[in-house]
């Protein structure tokens, strides 16, 4: 099933990109929110909301994301960068299109005090494949989703954790202001 999925979903990057076009503004500076969750492969747990910036510099290909996760006694850290290779117009007249890409991700956790603390880092790569739509030239909402894989430690008094590869799947909504 996943190798339908997987060739299915190549297939249709192929075809779209043989008859579509950029769309979105080169030159200018990307500011908004993104609000993301995600879930590790094994579906162990069901994952948690965080809200982010999304940031694109015009001098950059690279389309960044930094997100501030604060709870009570936890607190953590991550980062996203990702470079869309293949992005394309479908509907021109509301300037709707989508993309794939290819990015890195870093991420810090820290939680509890004393005898149940524990800090978790990762690294890794991730393959975000999303939708967006541009009603006005300096307005776009988007859509993606992020699978990753990539590398897990953890630390802590009960806590000695390494994982490769450590996966997750992530789903990424947000909105960017072009200025």
């Amino acid at each position: 099933m996943k190798k339908i999925l997987l060739v299915s979903v190549l297939a249709c990057v192929v075809v779209f990109g043989l008859f579509a076009e950029d769309g979105r503004p080169s030159g200018r500076w990307g500011l908004g929110f993104v609000a993301s969750r995600s879930s590790s492969w094994s579906a162990m747990d069901a994952g948690y909301w965080e809200v982010g910036l999304s940031l694109k510099a015009p001098q950059s290909p690279i389309f960044w994301g930094i997100s501030l996760d604060l709870r009570e006694s936890a607190f953590g850290l991550g980062i996203t960068g990702d470079h869309y290779f293949i992005e394309r117009v479908l509907i021109k007249e509301v300037n709707f299109g989508w993309f794939v890409g290819v990015g890195g991700y870093g991420n810090f956790w820290s939680s509890g005090s004393g005898d149940s603390s524990a800090t978790f880092l990762g690294l890794g790569a991730r393959l975000p494949v999303g939708v967006y739509i541009m009603p006005v030239d300096f307005f776009e909402g988007f859509l993606n989703i992020a699978p990753n894989v990539g590398l897990e430690l953890g630390f802590g008094k009960n806590v000695d954790t390494f994982r490769f590869p450590a996966g997750r799947f992530g789903v990424e909504l947000g909105a960017r202001f072009w200025l």
